[in-house]
């Protein structure tokens, strides 16, 4: 599979995890952005409470890609869901190019949090 193909998984996978407490905090925040989400599109993605809306609008304002989580992990970070900026920052580390398992998802999200990398 391609770097492109893995990322697009792992968006998928990220927007599962999303739940709509956090969501609707982190389209609030996306207000503050440069350049900011308002307006008709943050009354769209608050209506339509599906996390994948809210990553796809983040890359089409050049906020997140395959090499770029700053902005995803601040909102999460803004949002209280720490535990979840902490993966997204692992998973970004270990890159796209390659499939990651889930155990050698999980070493990598142990071996940063013991030796403070997070």
């Amino acid at each position: 599979m391609s770097a492109f193909d893995n990322y697009k998984i792992y968006l998928v996978q990220l927007a599962d995890d999303i739940t709509n407490n956090f969501y609707t905090k982190m389209v609030h925040l996306c207000g503050a952005l440069k350049p900011p989400l308002r307006g008709r599109e943050r009354d769209y993605l608050l209506n339509n409470p599906e996390p994948m809306n809210l990553l796809k609008k983040l890359e089409d304002y050049g906020h997140l890609s395959r090499v770029k989580c700053d902005v995803l992990v601040g909102l999460l970070e803004k949002a209280d869901f720490h535990d979840m900026a902490n993966q997204v920052r692992v998973r970004y580390r270990l890159g796209f190019d390659r499939e990651v398992s889930d155990d050698d998802f999980q070493r990598a999200l142990q071996y940063e949090e013991q030796n403070g990398g997070l």
